[in-house]
């Protein structure tokens, strides 16, 4: 009677652990942000804060490719250093200087209603 009551306690702890470690991923999934943003404007204001922060993680959520390789992720990172300011317009995100002249630019597209940087569809920086 004894062994019986051990392997029940262990059949109710190994259930007790799979039902919190579903719990657990659960609300680690929900919890992410979305990937993209909600307009083309946020997408810009986003993309210069994590560019400023050396955020890749919060970079690769804004871009539509989320596979990007690390130096890919590193390369749209340096390319968008030119400037210090990011502006939505027209279909891409603009980078400035800090006086006002345009150094490079960023293509963006709109997918299921989100909107993301888009690297494959546009040369990123112009005049190099």
């Amino acid at each position: 009677m004894r062994h019986r009551w051990g392997s029940q306690r262990l059949t109710y702890l190994s259930f007790a652990l799979i039902l919190m470690w579903t719990v657990y991923l659960t609300v680690l999934i929900s919890s992410q942000p979305p990937r993209g943003a909600d307009d083309p404007g946020a997408l810009a204001v986003r993309f210069e804060e994590a560019v400023s922060a050396r955020d890749n993680a919060e970079i690769k959520r804004l871009v539509f490719e989320a596979d990007m390789e690390t130096q890919s992720v590193d390369r749209l990172v340096s390319d968008a250093r030119c400037g210090d300011r990011m502006r939505a317009s027209d279909g891409h995100i603009a980078v400035y200087r800090a006086d006002g002249s345009l150094c490079g630019r960023l293509a963006i597209a709109e997918h299921n209603g989100r909107w993301f940087i888009d690297p494959w569809a546009d040369p990123l920086l112009l005049g190099r």
